[in-house]
């Protein structure tokens, strides 16, 4: 059975269709904020003339507003089936078979940049610069402090395992 946002046993295509848009907007917004920080609207360098949250679309292009939203999704699909079914185990159920499909995409990605900052590969103070954009140039505000990475591959592996779903980190 195909997982997704189900409605009576059948899948609820406008609301996947709607996760799907959140997900392109996320990547869009992050596109601007690396490249066109100026059309933002929260950095120094933002041009009066064109900023995004002034515009009646920005609605549109709002990443913050899609992430919230994508989630908001997402809590939809792991309760909605125990709710109706009035079977409350099955979102400790549902949240147990999802943590492991997560947690693999998470640790193969944190593994891979912790690999990129090990071996000198990433560039986005230079590249933010180039594009006057500070969140580029801090590593997507995550990268804050003037020393390099100092954490070590069990930092990394650990987080992409669990910590980024039990306690936050993302760095």
């Amino acid at each position: 059975m195909q997982m997704g946002i189900q409605q009576g046993g059948k899948r609820k295509e406008s609301l996947e269709a709607l996760r799907g848009l959140a997900s392109i907007i996320v990547v869009l917004w992050h596109s601007i904020l690396g490249f066109h920080p100026e059309w933002v609207g929260i950095f120094q360098n933002s041009s009066i003339n064109f900023r995004l949250p002034c515009k009646y679309y920005f609605v549109l292009m709002n990443g913050t507003g899609a992430v919230i939203l994508f989630f908001v999704l997402s809590g939809f699909v792991l309760s909605r089936t125990a709710l109706v079914n009035e079977n409350k185990k099955n979102i400790l159920i549902n949240s147990i078979k999802r943590l492991p499909r997560l947690a693999v995409l998470t640790t193969i990605a944190t593994l891979i940049s912790w690999t990129f900052f090990y071996l000198n590969f990433y560039h986005f103070k230079e590249a933010g610069k180039i594009t006057n954009s500070p969140w580029l140039s801090s590593f997507a505000n995550s990268y804050t402090s003037g020393n390099p990475f100092l954490f070590s591959f069990w930092d990394a592996l650990n987080q992409g395992l669990w910590k980024t779903f039990i306690i936050g980190d993302y760095y």
